[in-house]
């Protein structure tokens, strides 16, 4: 019986531009959201070098991620939620919280994770006793005062570094510059936005006006932006994620480098915190993300944030998520690198894989 050959027809080529339309729809279409879920848990090895030394761990230091997709298609969304069951959704403007945007979102999170090299360098140096230099070399926008006109032209993670033709590198020397104008003054700034230089003219706010001393200022909240030059180079390859949370582990792996002592003990030692100068462990978000990452990725310890003060919580969540996730990974909460150090310094050699 001979087959009818296949026609195109009107109907069917509307069903077909239909279904291409609505493929497009599910594809690209951007939900207001983040999608948060376990990320990956890294080996610090290869990310972390110091100059001149070649010394590596016999077992690895790990970094753990949130897996984030920023404004997933709706099939993106129904795929992560179909093959993923630890995820959460969160709205846009709940996930970058104040920030003003994704883009400036972005730039203030590259820059917790630079700001927490230099950070990790300089707690790894002191804990060791070893010298080190501090350059301050500008002050970044971590947040604007309500209805500062600024927040129109400069964005959060913008840079400051010069105003009205002199060189800014510290909120003092800001103040200094500014401490002749009037509110409603307009001042010329030097911003560093990104890899992009701009010069912008911004208009000056009254500062602390029901005091006796009124200042008049950009209208911003801000962080010192700073450069570690230890005596031994230290280089990081981490450009391609953000935020500070890897801080700790950075801090580990330079302080096992520098001293060719290995604290891992032929172990995988996974962990996340933040890292001040002087060896503090900071709160960090998504840990319960963390903790699979590195439970899949094999870890035996994990390294978390202690809680400290009345507003943390990074152990309660841990303990307390540890308690329904079957894993034979052990939670080790930290304050301070010495803290963290010393735990590891105790552990016993893992003795070798026999031979099959």
């Amino acid at each position: 019986m001979a087959k009818t050959p296949f026609k195109w027809t009107r109907k069917k080529i509307a069903g077909l531009v239909s279904l291409s339309v609505l493929l497009g729809f599910l594809s690209f279409y951007p939900l207001p959201y983040f999608i948060k879920a376990p990320g990956s848990a890294e080996s610090v090895k290869g990310r972390v070098s110091v100059e001149g030394s070649d010394w590596k761990e016999q077992g690895d230091f790990l970094f753990t991620t949130v897996l984030q997709h920023i404004k997933p298609s709706i099939l993106e969304y129904g795929f992560v939620r179909l093959m993923e069951k630890y995820t959460e959704t969160v709205p846009v403007q709940k996930a970058i919280g104040n920030v003003s945007n994704i883009e400036a979102y972005n730039q203030l999170t590259e820059w917790m994770r630079i700001d927490s090299e230099t950070s990790a360098v300089t707690a790894a140096y002191k804990y060791l006793g070893m010298s080190l230099q501090i350059e301050h070399t500008g002050v970044i926008i971590r947040s604007f005062l309500p209805g500062s006109p600024a927040s129109r032209q400069l964005h959060e993670g913008d840079i400051l570094t010069g105003a009205e033709g002199q060189p800014v590198k510290t909120a003092a020397e800001l103040a200094e510059r500014l401490k002749n104008k009037q509110a409603g003054d307009i001042v010329n700034i030097q911003v560093q936005r990104g890899k992009k230089q701009l010069e912008l003219d911004i208009p000056l706010v009254q500062l602390d006006a029901d005091t006796q001393t009124p200042r008049v200022g950009i209208g911003f909240y801000h962080s010192q932006v700073q450069k570690a030059s230890p005596d031994v180079p230290v280089r990081f390859k981490l450009d391609d994620i953000g935020g500070p949370s890897a801080g700790l582990m950075l801090s580990l792996d330079i302080v096992s480098k520098l001293e060719r002592k290995d604290y891992t003990k032929g172990r995988l030692i996974a962990g996340t915190g933040t890292i001040d100068a002087e060896g503090n462990v900071g709160q960090i978000g998504g840990i319960r993300y963390k903790l699979v990452a590195a439970s899949r990725e094999g870890a035996e310890y994990f390294l978390a944030p202690k809680d400290v003060n009345e507003s943390d919580g990074n152990q309660k969540e841990a303990e307390a998520f540890l308690t329904d996730y079957q894993t034979d990974m052990k939670l080790v909460p930290v304050a301070t690198l010495a803290e963290a150090a010393d735990f590891l310094a105790a552990l016993p050699e893992k003795a070798p894989a026999a031979a099959q």
